[in-house]
C-alpha cells in the first residue's frame, strides 16, 4: 500500500486526493488509510491519532461488526454500524445474526 507524508497528501490536487488510496502519516504521526479518498480499512482502524484515539470506518463511515468502531484514550467506546451508533447489545446481536447467515 501507498504510503505518504502530510505534506506529500496536500500537494495532490483536489481531483487526486478525492481517488487517493494509501495510507496518510500526518505531522503529528497520526495514520489515515484511505481507499479513493475515504477513510476505509478492513482489517484494523481506518484512523489513529497521536492520542490513541481509533476510528473503524468502511468508505468513510463508522462502521464495525465484531467489536467497538470508536476507541477513545481513556477506553471508553462506542458502537457503529454504518455510520450509526448502537449499543454493544445490538451489535453484538448484528453480529450474531450475520454470523447464522454464514456472512462472517
Amino acid at each position: 500500500m501507498k504510503e505518504v507524508t502530510y505534506e506529500q497528501y496536500c500537494k495532490l490536487s483536489y481531483e487526486k486526493r478525492k481517488k487517493f488510496t494509501g495510507i496518510v502519516k500526518w505531522f503529528d504521526c497520526s495514520q489515515s488509510f484511505l481507499q479513493n479518498g475515504k477513510l476505509h480499512r478492513i482489517d484494523g482502524p481506518a484512523a489513529i491519532d497521536k492520542n490513541g484515539t481509533q476510528q473503524y470506518r468502511i468508505n468513510g463511515k463508522l462502521h464495525r461488526i465484531d467489536g467497538p468502531a470508536f476507541i477513545w484514550p481513556d477506553g471508553d467506546v462506542e458502537y457503529w454500524i454504518n455510520d450509526e451508533q448502537v449499543s454493544k447489545e445490538a451489535q453484538e446481536l448484528y453480529y450474531f445474526l450475520l454470523k447464522l447467515k454464514g456472512l462472517v
